[in-house]
């Protein structure tokens, strides 16, 4: 209870410089004196965290309201002093403290205040510089950020604008192509139709499916490199290459057996340099024999539409061919 009542009394204190009401004439400041003489009589010192509260409430309501105070409190140190024998005769009458405790605590008092007020404003500047600091740092983070996207979208956009370019150029030689070679084999059929004997018709048949041939690749080829620019996958998928892997095992009558995917092979061997070596050699003749299965995969089941036409393309040029 004392410490609450300590509290609230420091508050009164601290009112009675803050007051609007404050006289700056002498029976004012006499009256004053007795508010302060009556903490005093009680309190032998000040609350400083009561003080911090009282002037961090005022700075935020307005920063010359601390101002206000101290020169309050200026303006009683100064009336002490120079009505010295006057406030003494007031002191002795309501009082058993002597002027100059007074004098003194009120000084504390002033400099309490003062060095809270310089603390805030500190306080006030750092965290304004470190706003500062902040939205500055954020602000070069973000153009930054940006400047970099937007050259990931020049390089983007530039990229995209070759390839677009690309693209058209192709299907333009796809449409140059096609049309072009409809045009020769209409010349052709036009050919045809005026011959008169089977016979006659086997050579130009041969050129039909020749140009067909040759037409049909270059348009596939020219379709292929698109899907290659634009990363689309125009084929069917298949199994990329196998794995095996090769070691040695020396756990039996001490010989060397070879271990092909952590099964035993039949042969031994005396020495592991000689395991070594077939093993070696097996890994050369299974490279050779994936890269041509590879092949054959690519060649039969990559592309099996292609694959189709064109032998039915060079199965009937041969077949005419032969009847020459």
């Amino acid at each position: 209870m004392q410490y609450n009542n300590n509290t609230k009394d420091t508050q009164e204190l601290l009112k009675i410089f803050y007051s609007d009401k404050y006289g700056f004439d002498e029976e004012g400041l006499k009256k004053s004196l007795q508010g302060v003489l009556q903490y005093y009589d009680n309190h032998a010192r000040h609350q400083y965290h009561i003080i911090s509260r009282f002037v961090n409430e005022k700075m935020q309501e307005s920063e010359d309201s601390v101002s206000y105070i101290l020169n309050n409190i200026d303006v009683m140190l100064a009336f002490l002093e120079n009505k010295r024998k006057e406030c003494e005769k007031i002191i002795k009458k309501t009082s058993s403290i002597k002027i100059d405790e007074v004098i003194l605590n009120l000084e504390k008092l002033y400099d309490h205040i003062a060095l809270e007020e310089e603390r805030l404003k500190n306080n006030a500047a750092n965290m304004k510089i470190s706003n500062s600091q902040i939205k500055d740092n954020v602000l070069e983070t973000f153009n930054s950020i940006t400047d970099s996207f937007q050259e990931k979208v020049d390089e983007v956009s530039g990229s995209l604008n070759a390839n677009i370019i690309t693209v058209v150029g192709l299907f333009s030689a796809i449409i140059f192509v096609f049309f072009g070679g409809i045009t020769g084999m209409s010349g052709l059929v036009k050919g045809i139709c005026t011959l008169k004997s089977k016979e006659d018709l086997t050579i130009p048949l041969i050129c039909v499916l020749a140009l067909g041939f040759v037409i049909f690749n270059i348009v596939f080829l020219l379709l292929y490199s698109i899907a290659k620019i634009v990363d689309k996958n125009i084929g069917t998928t298949i199994s990329g290459q196998g794995y095996v892997w090769y070691d040695i095992d020396d756990s039996t009558d001490g010989k060397f057996y070879v271990l092909k995917n952590g099964e035993l092979t039949r042969k031994s061997y005396e020495t592991r340099q000689k395991a070594q070596k077939k093993i070696e050699k097996n890994k050369r003749v299974w490279r050779v024999k994936e890269a041509i299965k590879q092949t054959l995969k690519k060649i039969f089941f990559r592309f099996p539409y292609v694959l189709a036409i064109n032998i039915i393309l060079v199965i009937g040029i041969l077949y005419l061919y032969m009847q020459l």
